[in-house]
């Protein structure tokens, strides 16, 4: 993401494309197909029995099931090829099978037309796969793998299968389970190698990423051909990915590591999908160029044995470079590159002027700083391999003052998040291994010097390990780390509580999760914003109240005594998808908060916004759904006096006039997207 650096209330978009993959990888899995020109009848699934999410085809049997996540699916559909068509043969369905099996995630046909199904969501999330032979007729079926094993202890295993000759079968438990919100981080993930056959199921080996513990989702892309296996490690390398090859010894038949395939300059997220042929295998890389995607092809040199990639697939419609401006008006709906209305450009850095480290730097985060002794004003930016510190005081000539490069030891991140207390920033990451909270003095910048310096941080808190964001109550002197994971005390990923009042020796307060809410029940907190209450309810006038964005719903709690704090309420509303962030009225009579999904999933047609009446806390109330014209996925909103300022992902900066609560106006944008449609999406 690229996005100018211009006022302080201007608040940029964040991309959470991993994230969103790590949501929805299923559903590139389940839409792998192979067709056949033979086929002249067409087949349809019904509400009961839905197909043409997972299919498979050998020879004249299809195979096919519905989509995870669109359907309730729980069985697989037969079809032979016959001289009228296709016809519907018979229906596999283990016994006893729930929708949370997600039975039919993945197909494969062996060569001897026996097939194997994939059911990541059982054994709670542990996968399994089905093994099926036809025998005159009829099919016979049961578990070959569970991913519970103790061999081979995977998550999701079935989440993509592929059969390998009459007997063999690859299953990958990529760390994630399909439609269900994973462990933060996920697990490794695990690649079986496994013989059927009808004297029941042998376990040859189990791969794995040799990540040393950290989340890879290995194995979420893989492919075979011959003796050659690519399998995918698509959040290594910083997110850049890669894959890793492997040859099958034919006597032990066992696979041997022979090499990795690096993601090539630019790219994010390769290796998410493989498909080989022979010596050759085409690479996925969907998160390049700021969620444009690319793909790449390796080549096998079967003399050296090596792999090598080429230069990336061109469209022919890739967006122009965005380049470094000064000030500009809006005239006529532009000002420079980008659409606006009534929003000047005061100037414009790049993620390279921002002293990204390489070309797969890219920027996620913006808050700002005015020092109070000076009356100047900084933009904090963070990068998914640091944070730049910008002078903003002439806003149409920004001026870099230095950068901070993540917690060593840490990994790059696409998501950083950074707040300020008492003159200091306080910097979290997620996914990001042993990051902590960086404490950094940013009385640092008054210092005059000629060339951007490169600062270590002042303290290091190590209380958590990673965590999505951070929220300070800059009224009472507390953090709040949320969505912590990856070691320390998560909290549940609910609210990690800090005292930051000695900002350079933090100290743990407490814990609060409301376990009511949050996809897998344990309080798990995107966002927030904590504050003392002055509202319209007299019970809670005083205390520090925090509005939590729980993932399935809003929370409200009261945090006053960090010991015990108390869950006040939750609300939840319709068409749910992913409660992400919100802000609060300054009169704090309503809560106005966006759902980062419900447009992608087609939920909803227009940028919603939904806006809460707050004025009681133990019973907050929806108000209204306000949809906006724009298609965009919305992310992150704050509120300032009567004005509202949405950062969306492609259709960048809206600010509304919310004088009438529950009537939003939109007054202005900035569309920091200038290449593309505003629909949803994660780019930009």
């Amino acid at each position: 993401m690229q996005s100018p650096a211009m006022h302080l209330a201007t608040v940029s978009p964040r991309t959470e494309i991993i994230s969103q993959l790590v949501r929805r990888l299923w559903t590139v899995l389940a839409e792998r197909s192979t067709c056949s020109p033979e086929t002249r009848k067409a087949a349809t699934g019904t509400a009961e029995a839905p197909i043409g999410g997972a299919v498979a085809i050998a020879g004249s049997t299809l195979v096919t099931s519905g989509m995870v996540g669109v359907n309730p699916i729980k069985s697989v559909a037969v079809y032979m090829q016959t001289e009228q068509g296709l016809e519907h043969t018979a229906t596999l369905a283990p016994e006893g099978v729930t929708d949370d099996l997600l039975f039919g995630a993945s197909i494969a046909i062996a060569g001897n037309g026996s097939v194997c199904v994939g059911a990541p969501g059982a054994n709670e999330g542990a996968g399994a796969v089905y093994h099926f032979v036809n025998h005159e007729g009829n099919w016979h079926g049961d578990v070959i793998l569970s991913g519970d094993h103790e061999s081979i202890n995977a998550t999701g295993l079935g989440t993509l299968v592929k059969s390998v000759g009459d007997d063999l079968v690859l299953a990958a438990g990529p760390g994630i389970t399909p439609n269900i919100q994973p462990t933060a981080p996920p697990p490794p993930g695990k690649l079986v190698w496994a013989r059927t056959g009808g004297g029941g199921s042998e376990i040859l080996q189990v791969l794995d990423g040799e990540s040393g513990g950290q989340p890879d989702i290995f194995a979420i892309g893989f492919d075979q051909s011959d003796s050659q296996l690519l399998v995918g490690t698509p959040i290594a390398n910083g997110q850049a990915g890669g894959a890793l090859a492997y040859e099958l010894d034919p006597e032990t038949m066992m696979w041997t590591k022979t090499g990795e395939i690096a993601g090539g300059d630019g790219d994010q997220i390769f290796g998410l999908v493989i498909s080989m042929s022979g010596q050759t295998a085409a690479i996925s890389a969907p998160a390049s160029g700021m969620g444009q995607g690319t793909v790449r092809v390796a080549s096998l040199d079967s003399e050296t044995g090596e792999w090598t990639t080429s230069e990336p697939l061109k469209t022919g419609k890739e967006p122009p470079p965005l380049v470094s401006s000064g000030a500009v008006d809006c005239t006529e709906g532009i000002a420079g590159q980008f659409g606006c209305n009534n929003v000047d450009l005061l100037s414009f850095m790049t993620v390279e002027d921002l002293m990204g480290m390489s070309s797969r730097s890219q920027a996620n985060d913006v808050w700002g700083w005015v020092d109070a002794e000076t009356d100047r004003e900084y933009a904090l930016v963070g990068r998914n391999d640091g944070m730049a510190f910008v002078d903003v005081s002439d806003p149409a000539n920004p001026v870099l003052k230095g950068n901070l490069p993540l917690t060593e030891g840490a990994d790059p991140s696409t998501w950083r998040d950074v707040k300020v207390y008492a003159d200091h920033a306080f910097i979290v990451a997620d996914n990001a291994g042993q990051h902590g909270v960086q404490v950094f003095d940013l009385r640092h910048l008054r210092e005059d010097t000629e060339e951007p310096v490169t600062f270590t941080e002042d303290a290091l808190y190590d209380g958590i390990a990673s965590a999505h964001n951070i929220v300070i109550n800059e009224d009472t002197g507390f953090a709040y780390a949320v969505g912590s994971s990856g070691g320390g005390e998560t909290c549940g990923g609910g609210l990690h509580m800090i005292d930051v009042r000695n900002p350079l020796t933090p100290e743990f307060a407490g814990c609060f999760a409301d376990e009511n809410t949050g996809r897998t029940g344990t309080g798990y907190s995107h966002d927030a914003q904590c504050v003392i209450y002055e509202g319209p309810d007299a019970d809670h006038q005083g205390k520090e109240i925090c509005f939590n964005s729980n993932e399935t719903a809003l929370s409200i709690s009261d945090v006053t005594n960090k010991e015990e704090p108390v869950a006040l309420s939750s609300a939840e509303y319709p068409n749910v998808e992913y409660a992400h962030q919100g802000w609060v009225t300054d009169d704090f009579e309503y809560f106005y908060m966006n759902d980062e999904l419900d447009e992608l999933q087609g939920k909803i047609v227009g940028t919603r916004t939904l806006i809460w009446d707050i004025t009681d806390l133990d019973d907050p109330q929806l108000a209204r759904e306000f949809v906006s014209e724009n298609l965009s996925s919305d992310h992150n909103l704050y509120i300032q006096g009567n004005l509202m300022y949405q950062s969306n992902y492609l259709s960048g900066l809206r600010i509304f006039d919310i004088s009438d609560r529950i009537n939003p106006v939109e007054v202005g944008f900035f569309d920091t997207v200038p290449h593309g449609d505003d629909e949803p999406g994660f780019g930009g």
